[in-house]
Formats: structure tokens, sequence, C-alpha cells
């Protein structure tokens, strides 16, 4: 099981299953990585239902543009 970050890859993966009721756990094992990894970025990006594949790739983009500005 990979301990990386969620990569913009899992992204869709994620979203498609939170939209067919499965557990953080069998998103995990999908993508291979860390239940609470999916879990964290999950509730950093809307939680189970308010989880947005492309406020992702906005927030992420904001923050790459915020800290080249720093």
């Amino acid at each position: 099981m990979s301990h990386s970050h969620i990569r913009p890859g899992d992204w869709p993966c994620i979203s498609r299953m939170l939209r067919a009721g499965y557990s953080f756990a069998e998103i995990a094992r999908t993508i291979d990585k860390d239940p609470s990894a999916v879990s964290r970025h999950v509730g950093q990006h809307g939680g189970r239902n308010g989880y947005d594949v492309g406020e992702v790739r906005r927030k992420k983009r904001m923050m790459r543009i915020e800290a080249m500005d720093s």
C-alpha cells in the first residue's frame, strides 16, 4: 500500500466511488492508498456529499499560485 499523496489521477475514481456509496476503506484499496489518507483528502475537499473533482483541481491550482507569490 502506497503512503504517498492522493494523486490527481485518483480524484475521478474517488468521486465515482463516493457517489456509488463505497467506504473509504474500499476506495483506498482500489487506489492503493491508506484509508486515513482518503478520508483526510475527502474531508478537506467537501466531504463525502460535497466532493467535486473540479473544485479539488481549482483549490490545488490556487494553492500553487499562492505559493509562487510568497
